[in-house]
């Protein structure tokens, strides 16, 4: 089975939750997961730039490329916004010190 997250499909197996209808509570962290994903490469970024971990190389686009997308896939197959967040956190750290490190990364 898989799970839509624009059209809330396949969550309802999870129960009704605060959002009403086929939109529960797991379909609502399914979201913010991309947004905590998004920021969590914002500020590594911005960390490599001229933070804690100055000096790193980081590529943002790959980054964003692989923790959303893993994200996405993770969330589509499994339906569980938790493993979504572990998948889209270890997407970012590849591709963002991975493929830095490989291609270069001062790419904003």
């Amino acid at each position: 089975m898989t799970y839509n997250i624009l059209t809330c499909e396949g969550f309802e197996v999870f129960g009704k939750g605060i959002m009403g209808g086929n939109c529960n509570l797991t379909w609502t962290l399914s979201i913010f997961v991309f947004a905590i994903v998004f920021f969590a490469a914002a500020i590594l970024r911005r960390q490599c730039e001229d933070g804690a971990l100055s000096g790193q190389d980081f590529n943002f686009p790959f980054a964003l490329i692989l923790g959303l997308g893993s994200s996405f896939l993770i969330t589509t197959f499994t339906g569980y916004p938790q493993w979504s967040l572990l998948g889209g956190f270890l997407g970012v750290l590849i591709g963002g010190f991975l493929i830095g490190k490989l291609i270069g990364g001062r790419y904003s």
